[in-house]
């Protein structure tokens, strides 16, 4: 499918990517018609062709980022990720209507065929194929166009900032700024029964306004509008003031002090400067409010992407409610879009029509137009001609790579890792539920296949290998996908979610004898296996603490809904557990966990309860080893510190850099006792390493499947702990 992005080059592009994968509670829509939002869209292209060093300057949080980076994972790391950032293809559009192709199987109110208009800055692409959460997404009633339909989000997004300014019928409103908002908020507000009073720099633009039903409209920049509108209103000034201006200036709120009424409101919608004169908003007592954006549930991930809806006894105007009201005015005529259109383009020809907006007499709104025959059954994948890679993996050809899911961690670690020994990794086939993300790793790392169908790419020629990477939640089905499929997987921690998944996982590798390692990549870091050297060499038992400064992540974060990412516990702490096992394991006799307890510490800092917990595990051989996880402590103490206590003796690994010893000697040690390493590692390298020998059949070190499953097991004994439960 066609759809248009901000290129990493600095233009705008349209290109041919596979179409977005349909979630359970998403809406496949083809689109038929998008709006340009002349104003939003402009600044995000201009913002998008800022230089580096402007970025920093406008949001210094992203260097300190950069800085933290580079002191623990070293320059070329943190470079790495600003590549990977830069290097992005970036989907514009928020604004769409047409006809629903497929629903997701959580959507029972849609069919279909259904003609459906679209919202949300990260699914109502100008595309030709979109996939909507069930929450962003309106059905059209009967008489309103796909034209029309398409103008909803910018509707709802009006009509949210009239609904702030909490007025009733025969109350004034002055609406302050003419562009595409402004004009649709005139009508709007006319509907609702307010007497209008529209303000704007532009001669043009004011008399629209008169014309779509403004009682009264003026040229702010030319006459005396504070006493055209007291001359309005009784004297009385003005009950609520919408400002749906764009500018730096804080002249348009000031000024909208000066129109209201005593304890009358301000609105902000637009973006405009906010140096407030503090005396003409006190004397009168007023309130200044923000709207965001399309209403209720606009930023809530539980409302937008999970489909769960706000009650209406309590919450009467959702952001999908506004959509629907604005929809039923289209209906009825109340509201009319057709002179706000400057102009219709084909999606092919939407880098033309962005260059209009530089012109200096901006267009209000533009269309993109989508030729439905064009995606009546649409492709799924991307391919790219490279030579074929024939089966079985030899020693004289690369093991082929489908990549499910490419993160943040994916693409920072895993692939620059696998691109590194072409002599044993091709990546072959690349699945994101995005498809301008698919090709463009595709693109960049030379694979044949770019699509949003993982089980496709599974049967895809040349593949040997399935690389999971995807959110947490979805590693159980598609590790067992790809045993089904026949292939061998490389699972990012952790392996699933819940025993009964980890049951599933061991059946199938039984069934199939196809092997399955997991992302527990610390116990490849030189400087862990110099530990567990040493540590063999010591009598037991041992004392063992790890400690993890983990950092804040918000509530609100994926990881930490415990159906998506299985929190910090689950979704990271498997990596330490599988370390316990790794460091007491002995050849003939590996350890077993006999007693797990676990202690939280309770916060009120804003930081999630499950984030602050010690973990104390009691061994078969007599060992304890104790997991110290908190996200309260300083981000400049290093994430990650070791300590083994046995026979005498200490070692103390500091953040995979530094390893100490103390009361035995370390071979290879240099001053103190200790060896050093020029930067982090973490093991991931030699990883890929051991897992390519494997694959060969050669002798390997890589993780066996029954370490997985011990680690794993050890990971919900831990999670039981924690919410009280005995296992």
């Amino acid at each position: 499918m066609r759809q248009l992005f901000y290129t990493p080059g600095g233009s705008l592009a349209v290109r041919e990517v596979p179409p977005p994968a349909l979630a359970d509670g998403s809406v496949l829509v083809t689109n038929a018609c998008s709006v340009i939002s002349t104003g939003t869209e402009r600044d995000a292209v201009r913002l998008g062709t800022e230089s580096l060093w402007r970025k920093a300057l406008r949001r210094p949080q992203l260097v300190r980022q950069f800085v933290d980076k580079t002191r623990r994972e070293g320059l070329a790391a943190s470079v790495g990720k600003v590549h990977e950032k830069t290097a992005e293809l970036k989907p514009l559009g928020y604004s769409c209507a047409g006809h629903a192709l497929s629903v997701g199987r959580a959507v029972a109110d849609l069919s279909p065929g259904q003609r459906v208009a679209c919202a949300g800055a990260g699914y109502a692409h100008h595309a030709e194929i979109v996939a909507v959460p069930r929450n962003l997404v309106a059905p059209i009633p009967p008489g309103v166009d796909l034209e029309a339909a398409a103008f909803t989000t910018l509707g709802a997004i009006a009509m949210q900032g009239l609904r702030r300014a909490n007025c009733q019928c025969g109350e004034t409103v002055v609406v302050l700024g003419l562009g595409l908002l402004g004009l649709l908020a005139v009508q709007i507000a006319r509907a609702a029964g307010y007497r209008v009073v529209g303000l704007d720099i532009d001669d043009a633009r004011v008399t629209l306004a008169r014309q779509l039903g403004a009682e009264a409209a003026f040229n702010s920049a030319t006459g005396d509008v504070l006493a055209q509108v007291k001359a309005l209103t009784g004297g009385l000034g003005a009950d609520a003031v919408v400002i749906y201006a764009a500018t730096p200036s804080s002249e348009p709120v000031n000024l909208a002090f000066d129109l209201c009424r005593q304890r009358g409101r301000v609105v902000a919608v637009g973006a405009f400067g906010m140096e407030l004169d503090r005396e003409r908003m006190y004397r009168k007592e007023l309130d200044l409010v923000m709207s965001t954006s399309y209403g209720p549930g606009r930023y809530d991930p539980l409302y937008e992407e999970e489909g769960i809806d706000y009650p209406i006894g309590h919450v009467r105007w959702t952001e999908n409610r506004n959509m629907q009201a604005f929809l039923v005015l289209l209906a009825s005529g109340q509201v009319d879009v057709r002179p706000l259109i400057s102009g219709r383009f084909p999606i092919e020809r939407a880098p033309k029509a962005y260059a209009l907006l530089q012109d200096d007499i901006r267009p209000l709104a533009l269309l993109l137009t989508y030729e439905p025959s064009n995606v009546q059954h649409p492709a799924s994948s991307i391919q790219h001609p490279v030579s074929s890679i024939q089966h079985p993996v030899s020693s004289d050809q690369p093991i082929g790579v489908v990549v499910i899911g490419a993160g943040g961690f994916v693409r920072s670690m895993h692939l620059p890792a696998l691109q590194a020994r072409p002599a044993d990794y091709s990546i072959t086939a690349v699945v994101t539920a995005h498809g301008e993300k698919a090709a463009t790793i595709a693109r960049q790392y030379g694979a044949s296949l770019a699509t949003t169908n993982y089980r496709e790419a599974l049967a895809a020629s040349g593949v040997h290998l399935a690389l999971v990477g995807a959110r947490h939640h979805l590693h159980a089905p598609m590790v067992l996908d790809a045993l089904a499929a026949g292939l061998p997987v490389f699972c990012e921690k952790p392996l699933c979610l819940t025993p009964d998944e980890l049951e599933e996982i061991r059946s199938a590798v039984a069934e199939t004898g196809l092997p399955v390692w997991v992302g527990f990549n610390r116990r490849y870091s030189p400087l862990a296996v110099a530990l567990k050297q040493a540590l063999n060499d010591l009598r037991r038992p041992a004392l063992i603490t790890y400690r993890v400064n983990a950092g804040v992540l918000p509530a609100d974060h994926w990881t930490q809904d415990l159906s998506v990412g299985g929190g910090r516990l689950i979704g990271e702490c498997c990596h330490f557990f599988d370390f316990f096992h790794f460091l007491l394991d002995r050849p003939d006799a590996p350890v077993t966990p006999v007693e797990v307890s676990t202690s939280v510490v309770p916060t009120d800092r804003g930081v999630v309860a499950r984030d602050n917990f010690v973990v104390s595990v009691r061994f078969d051989d007599g060992s304890i080893a104790s997991l110290v996880y908190t996200a309260l402590g300083h981000l400049d103490l290093p994430k990650e510190r070791v300590e083994v206590h046995a026979a005498g003796a200490s070692l103390v690994l500091d953040d995979f850099v530094t390893l100490t010893g103390y009361g035995l000697a370390l071979p290879g040690a240099s001053r103190g006792n200790a060896t050093h390493l020029k930067r982090q590692d973490k093991g991931i390298a030699q990883q890929w390493r051991e897992v390519a020998r494997a694959l060969r059949g050669k002798p390997s070190q890589a993780i066996s499947f029954d370490a997985v499953c011990r680690a794993m097991e050890l990971t919900f004994r831990a999670e039981a702990a924690l919410r009280g439960e005995q296992r």
